[in-house]
């Protein structure tokens, strides 16, 4: 699959869908993988901007959407993500997760250590 071909796609979803797609509109009605896109673009905000769609504004993503995107993944799998889980189905980059909480442990604990205890 060409990287054009992948931005086309991208761009014809977006038109379809009436707004710049999330990772979670391409998982469900996508004609590629997320991860496909972040292996070629490596974040899916990259994939946007390559395709000239609008991206999510960073800021305005707060600390409990990334953390239930964790606890959403967290349900899918049947058990605790990793950074590569995070990194192939989650709805935001794991470099997301890494500015906002200083690492991706710091995320992971912030997360799911209040609620194991």
């Amino acid at each position: 699959m060409s990287t054009g071909d992948l931005l086309a796609d991208l761009q014809a979803l977006a038109d379809d869908l009436g707004h710049s797609p999330t990772s979670e509109d391409m998982r469900k009605h996508g004609s590629h993988s997320t991860s496909t896109y972040m292996r070629r673009f490596d974040s899916w905000t990259d994939a946007l901007e390559a395709a000239g769609l609008d991206t999510p504004d960073r800021n305005k993503i707060t600390d409990a959407e990334l953390i239930a995107d964790l606890h959403r993944l967290c349900d899918e799998l049947g058990e605790r993500p990793t950074s590569t889980d995070v990194a192939r189905d989650g709805e935001y980059g794991l470099a997301t997760y890494q500015r906002r909480f200083g690492s991706w442990g710091e995320a992971a604990a912030a997360a799911f250590d209040d609620a194991d205890a």
